[in-house]
């Protein structure tokens, strides 16, 4: 497999997961309006727009992982193109990958703490941590190839050339 098929597979087994996750937020709002439905709306709201973030999320990333992998890696040659990935294009693949599941998980959370400032309004410290998240996430979605070199020169690795 070349360095973009290992990225795009990757993207979409996270989409996969998104899907996955979606699942146990379907019922939740449903439940919910059994309670009083003044007391909770925004708890409910939360719950369907998250349901609804992982869902989008999930087929985006199905949907558009070979244009999204083109950002998580450099592009390549022709005559990388039909090279195995080394290490450390892998390990550029993995740093993105994290950041793409950090983004993944945080929106929910963003999502059910603008929510609960409708409530209590203390909870910006919380909405403050899911957007800080989101930003590393993309930081690190972005960067992975950067990230990788960084890496190698500090362990003592200096390549020969940037994409070595």
């Amino acid at each position: 497999m070349t360095r973009h098929e290992i990225a795009s597979l990757a993207l979409k087994i996270l989409g996969i997961y998104a899907l996955i996750s979606a699942i146990p937020l379907v019922g939740l709002p449903f439940t919910v309006l059994t309670e009083d439905f003044r007391a909770v709306w925004a708890f409910t709201l939360a719950s369907v727009v998250s349901c609804i973030l992982y869902l989008a999320v999930g087929i985006l990333l199905i949907r558009k992982s070979d244009s999204y992998a083109h950002l998580m890696i450099t592009p390549e040659t022709p005559e990388l193109a039909v090279a195995k990935a080394s290490a450390h294009e892998l390990q550029a693949v993995a740093f993105s990958i994290v950041g793409a599941v950090a983004v993944v998980f945080a929106l929910p959370y963003l999502v059910g703490n603008v929510a609960a400032l409708f409530h209590d309004r203390s909870a910006t410290r919380s909405l403050l941590t899911s957007v800080v998240q989101i930003l590393l996430g993309l930081w690190l979605f972005l960067s992975g190839a950067t990230l990788a070199r960084l890496w190698r020169r500090a362990r003592g690795e200096w390549p020969r050339h940037p994409d070595a």
